[in-house]
């Protein structure tokens, strides 16, 4: 696989897990056919945290090498290599053909329907009305018999609404709505890149667990070899190679379901991202790193970021104008009409045609309570909706202190499982060197091997469970992918459509 790296004169700053797989591949002892891959996997991702370290903030010339890097990928595919997607590919195909968020932007399309919605209330109406009248039989008129004839009639009427006081409230709410709509599409967006970063990092562990996994069957390999060796030379009885080969089947079983666990997250990965290539590779993207700030000002941040907070704060003004809406309907109404008569057979208190105008004040006395109980029902749903923005503000509090809790508990456990892999490995070379001049039983050998497996193991398993939990940080505070947003901002403020 052939990765395009582009030099910098940027300073690095490498994360946790650049550390890890330095702290991977030491040991001279310990990779035999597997050294190669992790040196090479090392090169290759501290490579692409030179090339992608300290730009937080991109223009327009972020986006377009992102773009030219997606389309380097498809292009590799097109020509039978397997394309290599960095985390930012992902997230373009996904913000171009994810159902979930091209909704939210269609629902803010259709808010913006509101305000002319509106104005209709106080937009003039034109209607046109016709009468045809036939009568059957004659009407007994005194002592006479009158036979009336048909009449065709036509009615044009224009109504004006002059004053309205539900107008007003309603106006002003459909702006709101409109604001709630936009905070709402712009959670999706984080929302939907926050899945997609987790199956990312999902694919990107799964991969270190497969390589860890190829090791430790090297390892197994290695150590039946020994073991039959020894017993040729008649140093060990025939048990210890049988263990041995058991070593090696259960390493090799080990594997398979490595190998199986990464082609179900790249599944996974590619459902999320909406990927179409048959097989794709990942690139690591810097290691992220945890927050300076202490826990008020981040909180604070937090608040002022968090879109799904916005959007619930869009409708308590959204619900409170409701509330205004329904005690407008006790205000009396006052509307206009024109009205043009025409008739080709008028009776004798008609005329042909004739216009008139009226100006009527509609004062609302009883309804059987209608009014009421709608003015109640929204208070209710306003109390609903304050006590809906009180219970996310303490979820945000609550979220935040978890997560810089669970940082601070993973950074601690790094260190310590950087420190057992460490002496994981050199207890692995000094028995082994033992058991090869007999001075160590093949079950302190196979001891040895497991704990330096199992260090590794949660080792990976915890830098990425590390790397994703600064991810929630930042989904936590809202700041995720908050160039991404600001570029949907925009485009949604010009009008724009994808």
């Amino acid at each position: 696989m052939r990765v395009l790296v582009e030099q910098t004169g940027r300073k690095s700053t490498h994360g946790e897990i650049v550390n890890v797989l330095k702290q991977s591949i030491t040991g001279p002892l310990i990779f035999r056919s597997g050294a190669l891959v992790q040196v090479a996997a090392c090169l290759v991702f501290l490579s692409w945290s030179v090339v992608h370290a300290g730009d937080g903030g991109r223009g327009m010339a972020g986006d377009d090498i992102r773009i030219a890097s997606l389309q380097v990928a498809e292009s590799r595919e097109k020509a039978g290599d397997t394309p290599v997607y960095a985390l930012e590919d992902v997230f373009n195909l996904a913000l171009q053909e994810h159902p979930r968020i091209r909704a939210a932007e269609r629902r803010v399309v259709i808010s913006r329907l509101l305000p002319a919605r509106a104005r209709v209330e106080m937009m003039p109406k034109l209607n046109a009305y016709g009468t045809y009248n036939h009568a059957d039989r004659p009407i007994f008129y005194y002592d006479r018999e009158v036979v009336p004839e048909d009449q065709t009639m036509g009615d044009l009427e224009l109504l004006q609404p002059l004053f309205k006081m539900t107008f007003f409230p309603r106006r002003r709410q459909a702006f709101e709505e409109i604001e709630g709509s936009r905070q709402e599409y712009f959670q999706q967006i984080q929302d939907t890149l926050y899945q997609v970063a987790q199956a990312y990092y999902q694919v990107l562990q799964a991969r270190e667990l497969l390589r860890n996994a190829r090791d430790f069957v090297d390892l197994t390999a290695e150590g039946m070899r020994v073991s039959e060796t020894m017993f040729k030379a008649g140093q060990v009885t025939e048990d210890v190679v049988v263990r041995a080969e058991l070593n090696v089947t259960k390493a090799r079983g080990n594997l398979l379901e490595s190998e199986n666990n990464l082609e179900l997250q790249k599944n996974i990965l590619r459902n999320q991202a909406r990927i179409r290539a048959r097989d794709f590779e990942v690139a690591p993207p810097p290691g992220l790193q945890p927050p300076a700030e202490d826990f008020e000002t981040i909180f604070k941040r937090a608040l002022a970021s968090r879109h799904d907070y916005q959007a619930a704060k869009q409708q308590v003004k959204v619900s409170d104008l409701d509330v205004e809406i329904a005690e407008a309907n006790f205000w009396p109404s006052l509307e206009g009409a024109v009205r043009y008569y025409v008739n080709n057979n008028p009776a004798y208190d008609q005329d042909f045609n004739y216009l008139l105008s009226s100006v009527q004040l509609s004062i609302p006395l009883y309804d059987g309570g209608t009014r009421y109980s709608q003015l109640r029902e929204q208070r209710e749903n306003l109390k609903i909706a304050r006590l809906a923005l009180r219970e996310l503000y303490d979820t945000i509090k609550v979220n935040l202190h978890t997560s810089l809790t669970n940082i601070d508990s993973y950074r601690n456990r790094l260190e310590n499982l950087k420190k057992q892999v460490d002496l994981a490995e050199k207890t692995y070379e000094m028995t082994n060197t033992r058991f090869s001049y007999g001075a160590a039983t093949s079950l302190d050998r196979d001891q040895a091997v497991t704990d330096l497996n199992r260090a590794r193991t949660e080792l990976i398993v915890t830098s990425y469970e590390y790397q994703m939990e600064l991810l929630n940080l930042r989904k936590v505070t809202g700041t995720f992918v908050e160039e991404k947003v600001a570029v949907a901002a925009e485009r949604e403020k010009n009008g724009e459509e994808r």
